[in-house]
């Protein structure tokens, strides 16, 4: 099970002690699922393997997965005693977000530097729209289709922007009205929350840093901490901050 998980959520090319921290990620998910009765992720299908990695390489690409939940055999992370609720993203804005204050019972989640996560390709895009563009997108945020008539330095002023100390948005207004943050990511198919509007060239130009929440691991930190001789328990420690990894009963 958990090394169909791992196939749905790392490509298969990952270093060996990155591939194992997220063996311990998926055990410790499945884990606080089950605890809090909540839906776990669901493994890949053989046939989706296949797919995903071609037949003649299915049997090589899963024996590494199988070695991976096989070399953490029952691990999981555990904070004050509870397993924790790991969460991971692709690649950060360059720093991992504090979760210890939005989310109850995370003290786990705190800010940590992942600087290498700027050399990522995932780790910058750019979005362009024309004002007309970006008001259709924003009307299904808003649920009200109204045309604001301003020039788009002066549009993109009606727009109050707040961040996290690692610059993601965690609150959003148009002329005074709060907009949901993740239905606006949705809205305008962002990779991620840490993004910046500008006008530029008679458009509206969304910068966009890092891929995914922001909170936890970074697979792109991981892996980069991998290629530095960094063991799977170190790149756990470092991006969930006071945790233990147990061993637990076979999972």
């Amino acid at each position: 099970e958990i090394a169909g998980i791992l196939a749905s959520q790392v490509p298969v090319t990952v270093e060996e002690e990155a591939l194992k921290a997220q063996a311990v990620i998926v055990r410790t998910q499945l884990q606080w699922c089950k605890e809090n009765k909540k839906e776990a992720p669901k493994p890949l299908s053989k046939k989706e393997m296949e797919q995903l990695w071609g037949q003649e390489k299915y049997y090589e690409f899963y024996e590494k997965m199988i070695r991976a939940a096989g070399d953490t055999n029952g691990q999981v992370m555990t904070f004050g005693g509870k397993v924790i609720n790991p969460s991971f993203h692709k690649v950060s804005a360059g720093m991992t977000r504090d979760g210890s204050q939005i989310y109850k019972d995370t003290p786990y989640l705190l800010s940590v530097k992942s600087s290498e996560d700027v050399l990522s390709e995932d780790y910058l895009s750019v979005k362009f729209f024309t004002k007309k563009e970006f008001e259709e997108k924003l009307a299904g945020v808003l649920q009200n289709k109204e045309e604001d008539p301003k020039e788009i330095e002066a549009y993109l002023n009606t727009f109050t922007i707040k961040r996290d100390g690692a610059e993601y948005v965690t609150e959003l207004e148009k002329d005074g009205n709060p907009l949901d943050v993740d239905a606006f990511v949705q809205a305008f198919e962002l990779p991620s929350p840490c993004f910046f509007l500008k006008e530029m060239d008679g458009h509206i130009r969304i910068v966009i840093k890092g891929c995914g929440h922001g909170y936890g691991l970074s697979q792109y930190g991981a892996e980069d901490m991998a290629k530095n001789k960094k063991s799977y328990e170190e790149i756990l420690k470092y991006y969930f901050s006071g945790i233990k990894i147990e061993k637990m009963g076979k999972h």
